[in-house]
């Protein structure tokens, strides 16, 4: 059996977020994250593994580097919800990946009973295909993740949003000013 590790947690969340903005009714707000891109006020550009896009000043941003198979952008705040993590294998960033075993990891991670639904996940004018990851019971509180494989020059990044379901319709500035404004560099 494989060893969990704190990036894998991380990642599990990150993807159930991505798949619960991506949905249109699947949230308590019934909105849909990515639609609000330029709802966002004070904007702050990034630009990291070949990437870049705008984010929220109250949000940070954490470049990891420090795992030579993944490398991983986490957006996220000590006192604002949600958390989006964009995720990219430096070893092969061209490797296919399979969004399915992605989104089984994070349930099995997460919470063995959670429910994982497909869905779709829109970065730029784009719509990608993604996975809702619906567990009742982390921490106590019910979450949505939401995954997606999102092509762009070539390679293949992991994107996933992650909030709490009363938290969703507040991340979704976040999510949505990240989404709509991530383009290859």
């Amino acid at each position: 059996m494989p060893r969990t590790t704190p990036l894998a947690i991380a990642i599990a969340v990150v993807a159930t977020l991505v798949a619960c903005h991506g949905c249109k009714n699947d949230g308590p707000s019934g909105q849909n994250p990515s639609a609000s891109s330029s709802a966002a006020p004070q904007a702050k550009p990034y630009t990291a593994l070949g990437l870049s896009f705008s984010y929220p000043a109250a949000y940070s941003v954490e470049l990891s580097t420090s795992n030579p198979e993944a490398h991983q952008i986490a957006v996220s705040s000590t006192t604002l919800p949600g958390v989006l993590t964009i995720r990219l294998n430096s070893v092969d960033p061209t490797a296919p990946i399979d969004i399915d075993k992605v989104a089984e990891t994070t349930r099995a991670t997460m919470d063995p009973s959670a429910t994982v639904n497909p869905t779709s996940m829109k970065v730029g004018t784009q719509s990608y295909d993604a996975r809702a990851i619906k567990s009742a019971s982390l921490g106590l509180v019910p979450v949505t993740d939401v995954v997606a494989v999102v092509p762009m020059s070539g390679r293949n990044y992991l994107i996933m949003l992650h909030a709490a379901n009363e938290d969703v319709a507040k991340a979704a500035s976040m999510f949505g000013t990240v989404l709509g404004s991530l383009k290859p560099q």
